[in-house]
């Protein structure tokens, strides 16, 4: 390695001695700043104490991000101590509600310094405030910036004042713009600068935004009427006094000529100068017409009396009649108006609303006396999930929190539960919710809800599928009575089976020699017959065992084919033959399985006896299954039989109508009773072949089978 010359080592270490002088430099305003900054802290002057007496929380955050002081106003505003603010690393983003976070930041990085900048400050117990934050720079005195002086000071009362302000002007605003008279205001230009709806359909424009900045000349009136419009404001706005109930007849835009009672009065700006006129008109058309009309009739009447002076005994005693009638009228309103209150006390409707406030949250409003009567007048506390306080029963709490969490999603929701009264009776309500936003915040601030005592309706559909349920029980006996026949012919063969097979192990052991090979064989053949038969008897038991609905995952293949021995020997027994058209896969469906065979039975033998009368070879039913469309699968029977004609289409699946001599006409009822309790369809068409076709539809199951 070459050495560096003389020349480069003089240059070396100029530079050297250059950065050492700088570095000492450095070292001294470090020294210097730091002697000042502990100088501000620790003397007792004055300005910090007034600090320290603040009501406003004051802090100083130094030029590296880290709070170097605070007031003692700082733990009543967020329950921090000062030692704990002064550990935070990021003060004061840490206090800060996370959705104003960002913006906080980016207001303080975007300016040295800040004014009234609002935003959510959450406290050390989870309680969330309305704070404004207001921040600028600290100058040492020698152009030096020591970092930022920061105050944050309560504004939940202003808040809540704006909101309350709002919803004050909201209403105002909704009263114009749904009064029913015309309401207008104009500048001093005598230029519109709003109106409601009802003025701008007589002024002919579309929407009220559509008038802004128009004079009464280029609207609908007549030349005539808006010189007489102009005076009025000119007159209102110079003299500063109000100009009420003029009538003047104006030809709207419409072309009708309506009669209107107008009042204008003079708008002021902030000082108290007249600024403009704000005008409201009322169509009284109508009422002058009737009016005319009144006079009309006023007229008659008095003319009518002149004429029947001598008759005035007569008409008293009309005008008695006509008294007694009204007092009978009025009596009967009072028994009507009494009898519509008795409704509402009595009705099993209730309603009910719920407001949140910052404070404690989601808190009652107010509910409608139905609303005791029917929890036995059990006082009303409601909690934090959505769930009143000892009323709902138990089982339900669950259902009713998901609810809950969708009300607070803003979703509209209808929920049954049951709940349990004073008097310790359980009832079924029917409730139906709706959360209300603030139009300005867009933040959710009610629900509104109603609901609907619906025990009876509730006690009347267990009635019914208890019923129903003993319906198709008693077809499943039907059924089992007319299978008897196929099954000792099903059961049969096995029996035979199982004595041949008996009696060649007999003729074995009497042999000379035995053949244990052959004997074991046998012995197997009777075990797979007695098995076989075992499986007949142990299907004919799960077709007639009466039990509750009790919907599973249901694979149609294998259900099908459960089935297929009952159906093929039904066949052979009327003489005829069942093709099966099975998909593959087919999608599964959620039911009872042996209600589901119990209708591919019915749908089925129904085919067979359809074609019993039929002199031809072609005996035979299709029993197809497949998808059916998005989400659902289908299952149909068709047979070749005599059809439906008009009559037996509209009456087929009425209960006890047959066309059989000997059948009870339950059959089809119960069977599409059982299918609609599935959630799906059953009904009949002609067979493109002649015959009929029977369609069941049922929903496909969203989970798949193990």
């Amino acid at each position: 390695m070459s050495r560096p010359s003389p020349a480069q080592s003089v240059a070396s270490t100029a530079e050297l001695l250059s950065l050492r002088r700088q570095l000492d430099a450095l070292e001294k305003r470090v020294a210097e700043q730091v002697r000042t900054i502990r100088g501000l802290t620790a003397r007792p002057d004055p300005f910090r104490a007034v600090a320290d007496s603040s009501y406003d929380l004051e802090s100083w955050i130094g030029t590296d991000g880290r709070l170097v002081w605070v007031n003692r106003a700082v733990e009543r505003l967020t329950g921090y101590t000062a030692e704990e603010c002064l550990a935070m690393e990021d003060y004061p983003f840490p206090l800060v509600q996370e959705e104003d976070r960002e913006r906080i930041r980016q207001a303080f990085q975007a300016s040295s310094s800040g004014n009234d900048v609002s935003f959510r400050l959450r406290r050390k117990n989870g309680e969330t405030i309305w704070v404004a934050v207001s921040w600028q720079p600290i100058d040492a005195g020698n152009g030096r910036c020591l970092g930022l002086h920061t105050s944050i000071r309560d504004i939940s009362d202003r808040k809540r004042a704006e909101d309350e302000l709002l919803q004050q002007q909201q209403l105002v605003t909704n009263i114009i713009k749904l009064i029913p008279s015309g309401v207008f205001w104009k500048g001093r230009d005598f230029a519109y600068l709003g109106c409601n709806e009802a003025f701008a359909r007589s002024a002919g424009v579309t929407r009220p935004e559509e008038i802004v900045g128009k004079t009464d000349y280029e609207l609908a009136w007549d030349p005539d009427q808006a010189d007489y419009f102009r005076a009025c404001d000119r007159q209102v706005m110079e003299n500063d006094q109000p100009m009420l109930n003029l009538q003047e007849v104006e030809r709207q835009a419409d072309g009708r000529q309506a009669i209107l009672l107008t009042s204008k009065v003079p708008l002021h700006d902030a000082d108290g100068k007249v600024c403009g006129v704000l005008g409201i008109d009322t169509d009284i058309s109508h009422l002058k017409e009737v009016e005319a009309e009144l006079r009309q009739i006023q007229a008659e009447l008095e003319r009518r009396v002149e004429e029947r002076t001598a008759a005035l005994a007569g008409a008293n005693r009309q005008l008695q009649n006509e008294i007694a009638e009204r007092e009978r009228a009025e009596a009967a309103l009072r028994v009507s108006q009494e009898r519509y209150r008795l409704i509402s006390e009595l009705t099993s409707d209730y309603a009910y609303a719920l407001r949140f406030h910052d404070a404690d949250g989601w808190k009652i409003e107010w509910t409608t006396d139905a609303f005791t009567r029917i929890t036995g007048g059990r006082a009303l506390s409601f909690g934090v999930n959505g769930i009143w306080h000892d009323l709902i029963h138990p089982d339900d709490t669950a259902q009713l929190e998901r609810a809950w969490q969708g009300l607070l999603s803003g979703r509209s929701t209808t929920t049954e539960f049951r709940i349990v009264g004073q008097d310790g009776k359980v009832r079924w309500l029917c409730d139906h919710a709706r959360p209300v936003r603030d139009e300005a915040t867009g933040r959710l601030v009610r629900i509104l809800g109603a609901a609907q005592d619906i025990t009876d309706r509730k006690q009347a559909e267990e009635e019914t599928r208890r019923h129903r349920d003993l319906l198709a029980h008693m077809d499943r006996l039907s059924t089992m009575g007319e299978l008897t026949a196929q099954l000792a012919h099903e059961l049969n063969q096995p029996l035979c089976t199982v004595v041949g097979n008996a009696q060649t192990a007999q003729r074995l052991l009497a042999a000379p020699v035995l053949d244990i090979a052959e004997l074991q064989a046998a012995l197997q053949d009777i075990v797979n017959a007695g098995k076989h038969a075992g499986q007949i008897i142990r299907r004919l038991r799960e077709l007639v065992r009466r039990r509750p609905f009790q919907p599973v995952l249901l694979n149609l293949q294998r259900l099908i084919e459960e089935v297929a021995g009952f159906l093929e020997a039904d066949a052979r027994q009327h003489g005829a033959s069942i093709q099966f058209d099975i998909a593959d896969p087919l999608p599964n469906v959620r039911g009872d399985p042996i209600q589901i065979q119990q209708v591919i039975l019915n749908l089925v033998r129904n085919g067979l006896e359809a074609m019993s009368s039929i002199r031809t070879s072609a005996r035979e039913v299709a029993l197809r299954a497949g998808p059916a469309g998005a989400g659902e699968v289908r299952i149909s029977v068709a047979d070749r039989g005599t059809g439906l004609t008009a009559q037996t289409a509209s009456h087929v699946f009425e209960p006890f109508w047959t066309t059989k001599t000997d059948g009870l006409g339950l059959g089809l009822a119960i069977s599409r009773s059982i299918v609609e309790a599935h959630g799906g369809r059953l009904w009949a068409e002609a067979g493109p072949e002649g015959g009929t076709v029977f369609h069941m539809v049922l929903p496909v199951a969203e989970e798949s089978p193990p």
